[in-house]
């Protein structure tokens, strides 16, 4: 069974319940990039990924998220 659940007034999402898709690690590529982010408010990110999904990320638990670690770090261009 089909279900339209609305996440917020701007977007709606399809769910199947019947057959989650079931997302492995290795699925997603190393260097994946968001298209699109732009703010929503006050709370909020909207975030469209390459493949086409398109999200809205609540600023809070955007902090939650693991951090990379072992991240080089921009260094001062110097003139």
């Amino acid at each position: 069974m089909h279900v339209i659940e609305r996440s917020s007034k701007l977007t709606l999402h399809k769910i199947d319940y019947r057959f989650p898709k079931k997302l492995q690690y290795g699925d997603i590529p190393e260097d994946i990039e968001p298209e699109e982010i732009r703010p929503m408010g006050n709370h909020a990110m909207s975030i469209r990924w390459p493949d086409g999904f398109s999200q809205i990320a609540p600023y809070d638990q955007l902090q939650m998220i693991e951090r990379l670690v072992d991240v080089p770090q921009p260094t001062a261009v110097q003139s």
